[in-house]
Formats: C-alpha cells, structure tokens, sequence
C-alpha cells in the first residue's frame, strides 16, 4: 500500500512514531502538502491502488477525486445520529439536541428546555467534518458566535454552513479521556490524552477502559478504521465521538500496530480480490 502522508499540519508527538513505522517497514510513501484555497496536494502524484491518505480531513475530498481506495475511512455513519443508533446510552451525549447550524433560533430554545444553562453547553458538528472544534460555552457566547458567522454568507470561503448539523448537549462531568484506534472490529492501541484539565500523553493500559472499548467496537463499527474517544464518568465510561482513523491524533497510541493492522487489512483485500 501506497502511505499519501501530509506534512503542512502540526506534529505532534506521535507523528514521528507513525512516520519511523512506516520506514522500518520499508513502506511505499509521498510526503505532501495540502493547499487549501486550491483544494490540492503538493505535488500531485497518482500512485496506483491501494493508497492510503494520512493527514487533514479535508484530504478526503482529493482522495475521493482521484479514486484511491482505501483512500480515507469515512462515511455518513460518521453522523452523531449514527452513533445515537447504534450505541445509545453509551454515549456521553445521548440527550443532545440536533439542528442545523442556520436553523431558527426558537427551534434550539422549545428544543433544549431541561438544560441548565448555569452550567454551560456543548456544540459540534455531527459529523467528523472538522469545520469548527467541538466546544464548551455558554448559550449567549454561542449565538453571538453563530450570528458573526452566519453574517460572513456562504460565500465567504468558510468551513462552516448554515446547513449544516450540529449537536448541542448539556456539559457533562469527565474525570479522563482516552483515544483508541480500531481496525476490522478490534481495539489495536489507545492512549490517555487528558486527566481532569491536565493533558497526557500515555499509552493506555487500563483493562476496564480498553475492555469497555472492545465491547463497543464489537457491538458497532461505522467503517473498517476509526478512532473512539472514550470518557471516564461518574455514571462509568462513556462514548465521546468517533473520528477518521485518517485524521485524527496520535497521542500515544503505539502507530507501528497501528501500521501493521492497516497493511494487514489491505493485504486482506488483495488477496480476496478485492482490489
């Protein structure tokens, strides 16, 4: 498998990881650069099937144009409403409420009235669209901050649409954060990025976590490859958000399985002639 790597994004910890992995293997890969306001790669190479793309989402658009497969893992069961069907109550927001970003104002107030609003509120997209970070505010802050961009218009170049899902939730206790990576149903790494306030980076090796994770990626998979984000709550674990495999962050997730568990499941589609 051909390994499209984006190099203009930040480099986090385990990016050096990732890209020792690739070479230890002696892998087939591209460095390149993602231009934005041209939607393109720098340089504009096409190697031959299977391709993986490696970097930001919006790569997925290019991958799609040039036809490579796996390209990047996404799909529409990267909607919150998807996760919401599948996993119900696992979820750390199972209570929230789904709008468009440019729905009327009184559909969000008859909508949300159990919220405490002393206590702030959650927003994101409802897919792994990356066109604004999930955030923590309050419900003034939140729609003085989607008037300012509702009055840029859709012709401004920006990610966010008015037409677009979001979910709003009611803010939820979390005492830590854990990224696992999933790969045909089975939990390959995973690492504890957060404790309370504080950021970590630790290769997760906490049995009832990567337990809980194991049980949730054998009841549901939206795709072959994703990235689960688990809390650790009062009420017990809990589902934060599925992300791409392809675009999410590393922390410190061990990326040479990572690696190898992507190879192996392209390896399996050749020889079941699936490419």
């Amino acid at each position: 498998m051909h390994w499209v790597i984006q190099t203009n994004i930040h480099r986090e910890n385990g990016y050096e990881a990732f890209i020792n992995a690739i070479k230890r293997r002696n892998l087939p890969h591209t460095f390149v650069k993602y231009i934005p306001i041209f939607h393109m790669m720098e340089p504009d190479i096409n190697p031959e099937n299977p391709v993986i793309g490696m970097g930001c989402y919006n790569m997925y658009q290019v991958t799609k144009e040039k036809n490579w497969k796996p390209g990047i893992f996404v799909n529409e069961n990267f909607h919150y409403s998807k996760w919401k069907e599948h996993w119900g109550d696992h979820l750390l927001n199972p209570d929230a409420v789904v709008m468009k970003f440019g729905g009327p104002h009184a559909f969000f107030v008859d909508d949300v009235q159990s919220f405490d609003f002393n206590q702030g509120i959650f927003v994101r997209p409802c897919e792994d669209s990356k066109s604004f970070a999930g955030m923590k505010t309050t419900y003034t802050e939140f729609f003085k901050w989607r008037k300012k961009v509702l009055d840029l218009g859709d012709d401004c170049g920006c990610t966010i649409k008015k037409d677009m899902d979001i979910l709003i939730a009611p803010l939820k206790e979390i005492y830590r954060e854990y990224r696992f990576f999933v790969v045909d149903g089975k939990v390959i790494t995973g690492s504890l990025y957060k404790a309370g306030t504080r950021v970590y980076s630790e290769e997760c090796t906490e049995r009832d976590v990567l337990w809980f994770a194991w049980r949730m990626a054998e009841r549901w998979q939206p795709d072959r490859a994703f990235a689960l984000d688990i809390a650790m709550t009062p009420d017990g674990f809990k589902i934060i958000e599925i992300n791409s495999i392809n675009s999410s962050g590393f922390y410190a997730c061990d990326m040479s399985k990572v690696v190898e568990a992507l190879e192996d499941l392209i390896k399996s589609d050749i020889y079941y002639g699936r490419f």
